[in-house]
């Protein structure tokens, strides 16, 4: 597939690397000043620094065969904004022998190496959010330049590299080429995910409790930690179990061969005639057509409403009937529903499929 999109990871070698040549952009730093002299270099030039190198080779060897999108994650600090800045400039100029129709800055807050309980609780969990995020948007046409920046992100951009088959680039200081990360000595079990996908979710909201994660399977005590909030403990993904679960996610949108096999015939609806306000409800947000348009489902009642609802929008399986609860504005109407799915591993697809697509209603 045509690559077309790059997303680099980004240090401070390019700021360091002037200053050492004029100290006083220390005190007196002049953007306009380094973007010139940049511009007069050629980019394989060591003083333009790991992520202008990187990237000119990504270009030269062809692992990129159109400049037209850059994301550049910086760090929450002064120099990785400068940083940041520069390389935003330097790209958009029309001389840059490098130049993107589109160069984007991502600030990853609390990426910070003066904060080191910032770091851990906050800027990893950051990066590894905002680099799932960019990688979903078009994995088939992205790539990753983990060169610039802190070390912790290079397992982490690799690891998503692995999950969503995106390639994963890395310049060594000493190299003057580009080189593609192999895969890491490690498989993720997709079954693992589905079947504990409740709580990932659960997690990820921070609404897991502690019966949840004591009764989760060895495999997954990586993914997971807790914070104290008063009293309690609140439960959250780790950077890893961020990276996991939501790379897993998106992967799963774009597979469809775990799903059960389509019906052959029109889907039959009977509606809730004891309950005139879930009708209401139900045309109001087109709640029931969209379920019927899913191809997995044959046959849906309405068996459930209720106007003062604390439930969350979910489907639970039991046996072969499958339950749809949708709630918005804090009303919840529920659906008993008849569908394709047959073995476990399907309703749990379908489970996870419909609980995605009604995230978006």
């Amino acid at each position: 597939m045509f690559k077309n999109t790059i997303i680099c990871t980004v240090g401070r070698s390019l700021l360091s690397n002037f200053e050492r040549l004029n100290p006083d952009l220390k005190n007196n730093f002049s953007k306009e000043y380094v973007v010139k002299e940049l511009l007069n270099k050629n980019p394989s030039d060591k003083l333009c620094g790991a992520e202008i190198n990187s990237t000119y080779s990504l270009v030269k060897k062809e692992f990129i065969q159109d400049n037209y999108e850059i994301f550049l994650l910086v760090s929450d600090t002064e120099d990785g904004r400068k940083t940041g800045e520069i390389l935003k400039n330097y790209f958009e100029n029309e001389k840059s022998p490098l130049k993107f129709q589109q160069v984007v800055i991502k600030e990853i807050k609390g990426l910070t190496g003066e904060e080191k309980i910032e770091f851990k609780n906050k800027g990893l969990k950051e990066i590894a959010n905002t680099l799932v995020d960019l990688s979903s948007k078009s994995p088939e046409t992205t790539i990753i330049n983990a060169t610039g920046g802190y070390k912790a992100q290079i397992s982490f951009a690799t690891l998503i590299g692995q999950i969503l088959k995106i390639p994963v680039y890395y310049m060594f200081e000493q190299f003057d080429e580009i080189i593609e990360l192999p895969p890491m000595p490690v498989s993720f079990d997709y079954s693992l995910w589905i079947k504990n996908y409740d709580l990932l979710e659960s997690l990820e909201r921070l609404e897991a409790t502690e019966e949840m994660v004591r009764n989760a399977d060895r495999e997954l005590r990586v993914l997971f930690d807790f914070e104290r909030g008063g009293n309690e403990r609140i439960y959250g993904l780790t950077p890893m179990g961020i990276i996991f679960h939501k790379t897993f996610k998106e992967r799963f949108k774009r597979e469809t061969n775990n799903l059960p096999q389509k019906r052959t015939a029109d889907p039959q609806y009977i509606s809730n005639s004891r309950e005139p306000n879930s009708a209401r409800f139900d045309e109001q947000y087109g709640i029931s057509k969209k379920l019927l348009e899913i191809p997995y489902i044959r046959r849906l009642r309405c068996f459930y409403y209720n106007p003062d609802s604390d439930y969350k929008t979910k489907v639970n399986f039991r046996e072969d009937d499958c339950e749809i609860y949708f709630t918005k504005n804090g009303k919840t109407i529920g659906f008993s529903a008849s569908t394709t799915a047959r073995t476990e591993e399907q309703k749990l697809a379908l489970k996870i499929h419909l609980e995605e697509l009604m995230k978006r209603w």
